[in-house]
């Protein structure tokens, strides 16, 4: 035999040795299934299940992530700020017109982080100073200076200042003063209403009082200036002579039908202050005094409102508002709406006739952004005066409009919440761990016996094997 015939058989030999060892040692390492218990066996206490060993550092698992912090960045001196004020509510009694009220609210952190004062805002007639210091440490205060003019008021009044800060639990301090304006001179009524749906051409006669309200205060209505209110006459009658007046507003022209009348004429007299000069600004209120006018005089049709107003919210593009309109006949009668005509297929338009001739229109889905600058609702009628009436759409552009609320009837807008260091971020969004760190299950589960699912019939039908369940490894098993 050559010699090359011997290198191949013992080549052979050694490769089939091979084979045969790792059949048998797979064999061994497959451990057989778990013998049923006998009686004994289950009458028997069960014993406490060995510890199950450590897995090796291949298993264990990855460490856990440190979790996000959900709660808002400390300040300066960590904690959050707290706003208060021991007296948000001054009141001054009763003060002459021509006075004014000055008062010193005085603004403190009680909390135990820096507060910070983002705006002051104020109603009407009321001036205020900004605080002398914005940025507030746990303890310190600060100073608002407001100053209430009472020029041309009589009577209550109440008006409030508005404190916005970074307190999270009330971001805006409501400070408040109140009394009752006392003028030298009594105008009754302040305010000459000549009604809300005037459908005559010649309103009736009005009349004004005008009185002294000082013993020792003494005048003459010098003039009664009607500029602003062609359409009307004034006439003085004398009932106590430097005490007591009476002025009698009558119109003599005819006002324009569907015209809305908001006017001021001014009461001239030569009243004095017993030491202060002609030229004190309390005293040039006496000398011209404003009284307003206000009156609707309905048209054929009467439209309110007139315009569509809304803001512009710079934060949500997608932001939608809502407002109501109302269209009733005025002196033209039968009036019915055939058809409502919105300026783009998303805006939606609810009609409900509350009574004949009277109509409440529900304008829905008006987005609040540019897109509506320059259109209008087109309302068709069986009025022959106004068969089309157009409802013009009026954009109002603000920046950060969203730090506001919405001022119009049937608005959305919605005031945003304060900013400030304190306040907590937004949360990321959710998103699931990578499968390394999800949990694993338990290295030693239950064994739940399973059913053998019944052959089906066959030509020729073969048994189910029983179902094996391979043992957990130990340690020495893993590292063999």
């Amino acid at each position: 035999m050559s010699k090359g015939i011997k290198v191949f058989l013992v080549s052979v030999f050694v490769l089939t040795l091979i084979v045969i060892l790792n059949s048998c040692g797979g064999q061994k390492s497959q451990p057989s299934a778990p013998a049923p218990a006998t009686k004994t066996q289950e009458k028997a206490p069960a014993k406490e299940a060995a510890p199950t060993p450590p897995p090796t550092t291949a298993e264990k698992a990855p460490a856990a992530q440190p979790a996000e912090p959900t709660t808002a960045p400390a300040t300066a001196t960590g904690g959050k700020p707290k706003i208060v004020c021991d007296e948000p509510e001054f009141d001054f009694g009763e003060k002459r017109s021509d006075e004014k009220v000055e008062h010193e609210f005085v603004i403190k952190n009680a909390g135990d982080g820096q507060l910070l004062i983002n705006k002051v805002r104020t109603t009407c007639g009321c001036t205020v100073a900004q605080p002398e210091k914005k940025e507030l440490q746990p303890g310190e205060s600060t100073k608002i200076k407001a100053t209430l003019t009472l020029a041309n008021r009589q009577g209550p009044q109440t008006k409030n200042i508005t404190v916005e800060s970074n307190d999270p639990e009330n971001p805006v301090l409501t400070l408040t003063l109140k009394g009752v304006a006392t003028s030298p001179i009594i105008i009754e009524p302040r305010t000459l209403n000549l009604g809300y749906s005037i459908m005559e051409d010649l309103v009736d006669e009005k009349v004004i009082e005008v009185k002294s309200n000082l013993p020792d205060l003494t005048f003459n209505i010098t003039n009664v200036d009607m500029t602003n209110l062609p359409q009307f006459k004034a006439e003085v009658e004398t009932v106590e002579p430097g005490k007591y007046y009476k002025i009698k507003v009558k119109q003599t022209e005819k006002v324009e039908p569907g015209t809305t009348l908001s006017k001021n004429f001014t009461i001239q007299t030569d009243a004095t202050i017993p030491g202060k000069d002609a030229n004190d600004p309390s005293v040039a209120t006496l000398r011209n005094i404003q009284v307003s006018v206000y009156g609707r005089f309905l048209g054929e049709v009467d439209v309110s409102p007139e315009v569509i107003s809304f803001r512009v919210n710079n934060d949500d593009p997608e932001a939608k508002t809502q407002q109501y309109l109302r269209i009733k006949e005025g002196r033209e009668k039968g009036l019915k709406i055939t058809e409502v005509i919105p300026p783009t297929p998303d805006i939606q338009v609810e009609l409900t006739e509350r009574a004949p001739g009277d109509y409440l229109l529900l304008v829905k889905n008006i987005p609040m952004n540019n897109s509506l600058k320059d259109k209008e609702i087109i309302v068709k009628t069986t009025s022959a005066t106004k068969p089309e009436i157009k409802i013009p759409f009026r954009v109002i552009d603000i920046p950060n409009f969203s730090s506001r609320p919405q001022n119009v009837l049937g608005g959305e807008g919605k005031r945003m919440p304060p900013q400030g260091p304190n306040m907590p971020p937004k949360l990321p969004p959710f998103k699931l761990p990578p499968k390394d760190q999800l949990p694993k299950p338990p290295t030693n589960p239950p064994q739940v016996p399973q059913a053998t699912p019944t052959p089906q019939a066959t030509p020729t039908p073969q048994a189910t094997p029983a179902p094996q369940t391979p043992a957990p490894q130990t340690p020495a098993q893993t590292q063999k």
